[in-house]
């Protein structure tokens, strides 16, 4: 039986609040990976698990590696950009740490760890499928497969460091901290004309912020939404 499409049929698009739209945009063609996922996933394999698979894989043992790679690529990152900003911008740690959002470069040790998480997530979820879990954790485990299975495709989404925009994201969430590494592609603008304006639907945007122009007058409006339509690829 096909499944039914998330939305109807539609003949007509109409998108309230728009100035939103390309902060959405970037969320949905965008990728993350945080400091604290990987070590938490860990957590839960580990104590559902025993300690070698049926094939003899020692799961605790590839988790852990899993878990130290996630630590030094985020250790790795953060200490790149304290170096950067101190040397640029004279901030002090304090300071950087209170930052919300910081560029970031993709070198060559940052992709080397990618490619270990990406290896070791693969063994990771060969070696827990193939382990003897209690029935009442069988859930859990399937949860734990679709988890290293997602954070492989996004892995393999920061590796295209060509083709992405990084930064790292320090955020909290009541007393926890966490930092994240996001991705956006470079061709957002065009990715969006492909996928949305070329498609022969019309599609009216609608916000009360969408220009700051602020001048009255049909060139100054036109020149008020410039911006708008380079980063939405109109």
């Amino acid at each position: 039986m096909p499944k039914k499409p998330l939305l109807p049929h539609y003949q007509l698009v109409i998108v309230d609040e728009a100035h939103k739209f390309l902060q959405a945009a970037r969320s949905m063609y965008g990728v993350e990976l945080t400091n604290v996922e990987i070590p938490k996933l860990a957590t839960g394999i580990n104590g559902y698990t025993t300690g070698k698979s049926n094939k003899g894989a020692n799961v605790h043992r590839i988790v852990k590696k899993l878990s130290g790679q996630s630590e030094r690529l985020f250790a790795h990152l953060g200490a790149q950009i304290s170096e950067e900003l101190l040397a640029s911008q004279g901030l002090s740690n304090d300071e950087i740490d209170e930052m919300e959002r910081l560029p970031v470069a993709i070198n060559p040790e940052a992709l080397r760890h990618l490619k270990n998480i990406l290896a070791l997530a693969s063994e990771v979820a060969e070696a827990t499928a193939d382990s003897h879990v209690q029935a009442n954790k069988k859930k859990s485990r399937s949860k734990a497969l679709w988890q290293l299975d997602r954070l492989g495709e996004r892995v393999m989404g920061l590796r295209k460091h060509n083709q992405n925009i990084y930064w790292l994201e320090n955020r909290q969430e009541g007393e926890v901290k966490s930092q994240a590494l996001c991705a956006i592609p470079k061709n957002l603008d065009e990715r969006l004309h492909k996928d949305l304006w070329s498609a022969g639907i019309p599609i009216i945007l609608t916000s009360g912020t969408l220009s700051a122009s602020g001048v009255i007058g049909e060139s100054a409006i036109t020149a008020g939404f410039t911006r708008a339509k380079q980063t939405l690829g109109l």
